[in-house]
């Protein structure tokens, strides 16, 4: 479960990251990569072929991720770099999320139900390193008005949907899928 953790890791903070340091267009078409870099770690790592006609849909997604980050007007070397790192993360962890259901045997929600709480505690440890302040107003531990809190709730009960529907496609089809 360590690595799955990690890469959850690793997509959670290189994504967001990546989106503020990038423009919300180059962080969406950066995240486009995720598909092509799939298919080569399964090619190269994992003994997966995919047909000729699907490798051929990943050069204009690559070509206009290519465009837009070169003429992107706010280009920014270190956000690519977390954008390139979060895709290739992303990239892993979809991977190893049909990976570990197939070899451990276990469906989306149990394979959920021991990696979630191990991401999270990770998470929480590196909190108070990377917020600005964590004490301030708007830190981590600082003082939240009540709707803000009701946010920040919605949205982790946003992500784990997100992350139920992730494991669960990726059990039922594929990680390219």
């Amino acid at each position: 479960m360590l690595p799955l953790a990690l890469t959850f890791c690793g997509f959670v903070a290189f994504t967001n990251l990546s989106l503020e340091t990038n423009t919300v267009g180059t962080y969406q078409i950066m995240k486009t990569m995720t598909t092509p870099c799939i298919i080569i770690i399964q090619e190269r790592f994992y003994a997966r072929s995919f047909s000729t006609q699907v490798k051929l849909t990943m050069i204009p997604i690559a070509i206009g991720v290519f465009l837009n980050s070169f003429y992107d007007v706010k280009f920014n070397l270190l956000g690519i770099i977390y954008a390139s790192l979060g895709v290739f993360v992303t990239s892993l962890y979809q991977v190893w999320v049909g990976e570990k259901q197939h070899e451990f045997q276990v469906n989306s929600m149990q394979l959920l139900y021991y990696q979630a709480p191990l991401s999270s505690a990770m998470l929480f440890v590196v909190i108070p390193f990377v917020e600005p302040d964590v004490w301030s107003f708007h830190g981590a531990l600082g003082e939240w008005p009540i709707h803000v809190i009701g946010m920040v709730l919605l949205s982790g009960v946003v992500a784990f949907m997100v992350n139920l529907s992730i494991f669960w496609v990726i059990g039922n089809t594929s990680a390219v899928t």
